[in-house]
């Protein structure tokens, strides 16, 4: 059918057309108050994207299409259109893909035995029962295979195959309650003990937190508190027409890197939806900002090479700028080393956003006081963290060796961060 839509595409006037074609199967279990629901679902969409000699692309999204149905969508697109002058960017879609043996893709989604959700929930049950007190109020898992197609009239043809198992547990303990979750390409992967730890452990600084000490001039936090705030930043990582990226020298020891081609990693894929080749782009390289990530449009706009961003939503025909696996590179030093260097201060494991004010923001922050490499786990405090994109990252001192990633909208990895700052007249801590 790809071909066929490519040969319409060309009868129907257009000088060059793109092909996206994406199957997803999923299968949602959800139990909650002992009750086991079970959902499946399945799709089959086609994108189009088509360009005449000059102009803007047109475009339309089809299910399961027909001859008819798809000589319809391509005759109403093509009458939509108006005459342009204008350069468009047809001429830069590849027209190969190297093959790759990128590990995404788990075999075991195709002969998925029925016991083995069941036998996930006993470990479950088992781990949760370790934590006194801790409860179990919602369980989610998904297991979702995707298969993406893409070709187009340049000769370009390529496909690959993923998978994805997510656990999401809600949790609480007396009156706190947390989300945590977990998300891998290879179900052996999911390690239910060490997210409900992490879980436990976000509880433990919830439970009751005294005000930060107001002398506090070093802050290091978790890598869960880390990937949070680079989301909130991630937006100056991008090229966009709103915001001017900035040209910034920051610490040397800061790379951040958006990278599809790591093994095992969800974000991961051998091309992106326009067939530009993965592979790792450091958007900030040893303390340098080079280059926001991309798609064909952007990059041809601001004279630059694709970063191979550009991924289709369901509701879109047209590729945006998104990015795979965005991380902050792991540095040197050990987690002990990095408070003993603090000497004194606050480890964060759990921050949220508070307010957005202009360039800057206020997150509320929650862990627990350390004195060198002593952590004093039962006295959690609170504290408000003032900062903004320029001076959060300015003011990263150390990184650890050890990275996690969270799957937040996408997939974010971090290392434990050393910061310092200070606390001002309206008891904000100021970075």
């Amino acid at each position: 059918m790809i071909r066929h839509l490519l040969s319409l595409g060309e009868k129907s006037g257009f000088s060059t057309t793109e092909i996206h074609r994406e199957k997803t199967e999923q299968q949602e279990f959800h139990q909650i108050n002992g009750s086991l629901s079970i959902h499946s679902s399945q799709s089959d969409t086609y994108s189009a994207r088509c360009f005449k000699e000059a102009g803007d692309p047109l475009g339309f999204i089809i299910s399961d299409p027909t001859t008819i149905t798809a000589k319809r969508a391509f005759a109403n697109i093509a009458a939509a259109g108006f005459p342009e002058k204008t350069k468009n960017i047809a001429h830069l879609l590849p027209a190969a893909v190297k093959k790759t043996n990128l590990q995404i893709f788990d075999p075991i989604i195709e002969t998925w035995p029925t016991p083995q959700f069941d036998l996930l929930t006993t470990q479950i049950n088992e781990y949760i029962s370790l934590f006194k007190g801790l409860k179990l109020k919602d369980l989610k898992f998904y297991k979702t295979l995707k298969k993406i197609y893409i070709a187009n009239s340049k000769g370009l043809t390529a496909k690959y195959k993923r998978t994805f198992f997510n656990l999401v547990l809600t949790i609480h303990y007396e009156d706190n309650i947390v989300e945590i979750n977990e998300r891998r390409p290879f179900f052996q992967h999911l390690d239910p003990h060490r997210l409900i730890a992490r879980g436990a452990t976000l509880l433990d600084s919830l439970a009751d937190p005294a005000e930060a000490e107001p002398d506090t001039k070093h802050i290091v936090l978790a890598p869960e508190a880390s990937i949070s705030i680079l989301r909130e930043f991630s937006g100056y990582f991008k090229y966009t027409q709103r915001k001017r990226n900035p040209r910034l020298h920051f610490a040397q020891e800061l790379s951040i890197v958006d990278d599809k081609s790591q093994p095992g990693l969800s974000g991961s894929v051998p091309f992106d939806d326009e067939g530009i080749q993965a592979e790792a782009h450091y958007i900030i390289d040893k303390g340098i900002f080079r280059a926001p990530i991309s798609d064909i449009d952007a990059s041809a706009h601001h004279r630059h090479w694709s970063s191979g961003n550009g991924f289709r939503s369901p509701q879109s025909p047209f590729p945006q700028i998104k990015f795979s696996n965005l991380f902050i590179k792991p540095g040197t030093y050990e987690l002990p080393a990095l408070l003993s260097e603090a000497s004194r201060g606050v480890l964060v494991l759990l921050v949220k956003l508070r307010q957005i004010d202009g360039d800057g923001v206020v997150f509320s922050a929650y862990g627990f006081p350390f004195s060198d490499a002593d952590i004093h786990r039962h006295h959690p405090v609170r504290l408000l963290i003032k900062t903004s994109f320029q001076s959060y990252f300015l003011n990263i001192k150390r990184l650890s060796r050890e990275i996690k990633y969270l799957h937040r909208q996408f997939n974010i990895g971090s290392p434990s961060l050393l910061l310092e700052g200070r606390f001002n007249d309206q008891n904000l801590f100021v970075i």
